[in-house]
């Protein structure tokens, strides 16, 4: 589907440039991140994501998803927390980055299935309400975007993420339609600069004169100031939290 095909260029870097080894051995432990299930299930989840035959991994997930009450749940700690182990064991070298590259394309069209079959059910969206998603043009951190837009498109939001949405081009866009949020990942330091005049030129151009910008990304855990120092309204660690966010500004305006 084209969703899929929006993000498969760029997810094949997703783990690499997280943040440094260090950086990640320190502070990115997936029992610490997302603790709702047994580490043990999300170090099998992970370890199976990577085998050439994806037999085993579908099995896996799938008898996770029957004894999870919340499939939103599954998506933002268990297939999160599994792209949280692979980047751990990354960092210490225990596997290789072709092997990222395969676990993160299992995780990733692992959301886009459970996603369509929600559709297929019939939880079709009513889309009162316009949320962007966007990164620097080089950002790897695409896995977490996947998430948090399908997770906004279940709840009825009319989502624009990815390719489609250049992330040089945001202000024009933004300028030209009515957006109610707009959503920026931030996985590098190196970024802050320009996310920063990105956000500040997006509030001068928007149609939406109360436009809410929303920051998330890997530099949320490492720097706790991160909204004040982009000029953004809030930050989030997970989709979940940036939704109860949001979904407050909205009731709000």
């Amino acid at each position: 589907m084209d969703h899929r095909i929006r993000y498969t260029s760029t997810l094949r870097e997703a783990l690499r440039g997280f943040v440094d080894a260090d950086h990640y051995r320190a502070h990115f432990p997936a029992s610490r991140i997302y603790p709702a299930f047994e580490g043990k299930q999300i170090e099998e989840m992970a370890m199976e994501s990577i085998e050439l035959n994806p037999s085993r991994f579908l099995r896996h997930t799938e008898k996770m998803l029957r004894h999870c009450i919340d499939v939103e749940q599954f998506m933002v700690k268990a297939i999160t927390g599994a792209a949280v182990v692979l980047g751990g064991w990354w960092a210490s070298d225990r596997i290789n980055y072709r092997s990222v590259e395969l676990g993160s394309d299992r995780l990733l069209e692992l959301v886009y299935d459970i996603a369509d079959e929600r559709l297929r059910m019939g939880h079709s969206p009513s889309k009162p309400h316009k949320i962007v998603l966007s990164g620097p043009d080089h950002s790897r951190h695409t896995l977490g975007l996947a998430v948090t837009g399908e997770i906004f498109h279940w709840h009825g939001w009319n989502v624009l993420a990815g390719p489609t949405v250049p992330y040089k081009l945001l202000h024009e866009r933004v300028a030209d339609e009515w957006v109610d949020i707009l959503g920026m990942t931030v996985a590098d330091d190196r970024d802050m600069d320009h996310i920063h005049l990105t956000i500040e030129r997006c509030r001068l151009d928007s149609k939406n004169r109360q436009l809410k910008v929303m920051v998330g990304g890997p530099q949320v855990f490492l720097r706790p100031h991160l909204a004040s120092e982009l000029g953004a309204d809030g930050a989030s660690t997970h989709a979940g939290q940036a939704q109860a966010m949001i979904l407050a500004w909205v009731r709000q305006s």
